[in-house]
């Protein structure tokens, strides 16, 4: 399998960006790392799907869950007397499975895409958030 890999700032157009060139080319296929952790947040948690897909504004809205719910991450601070955002909710939770294993998101998008792999005539899919030098080495090496 072949990847390219998209890393930007929050709102750069990284979406946009592999959305539009699956839409010119259909060899190539559009992923997302996060996908997990939203899908969780909304179906598990009971965010609103607003609060993990949608603007930096909307990601950015309190959500029902304090800090004191979730692990310190000394990545994130917080302020304690605030609900946590749509956002924060998402670090807390990537934090929190990427520390039972550093490569689960490379490793959940990898099984989501074998079969459009290999059923679909892909020829490469592209990761729309990059964020960390150990996720694009994972895919370097696949």
């Amino acid at each position: 399998m072949k990847y390219l890999l998209i890393c930007g700032k929050s709102g750069s157009g990284k979406s946009t960006l592999a959305l539009n060139l699956s839409r010119l080319d259909r060899r190539y296929h559009p992923a997302a790392l996060a996908k997990p952790i939203k899908d969780f947040c909304v179906d598990v948690l009971g965010l609103e799907r607003y609060q993990v897909d949608g603007t930096d504004a909307e990601k950015n809205t309190p959500t029902a869950y304090m800090h004191w719910q979730f692990p310190e991450d000394n990545d994130h601070p917080l302020d304690h007397s605030k609900p946590l955002t749509g956002r924060q909710v998402m670090q807390r939770v990537g934090t929190q499975w990427k520390a039972i294993d550093r490569d689960v998101f490379c490793k959940a998008l990898r099984r989501r895409v074998e079969g459009v792999h290999r059923n679909h005539g892909v020829e490469a899919t592209v990761v729309e958030d990059v964020r960390l030098p150990d996720e694009a080495e994972y895919f370097r090496k696949s």
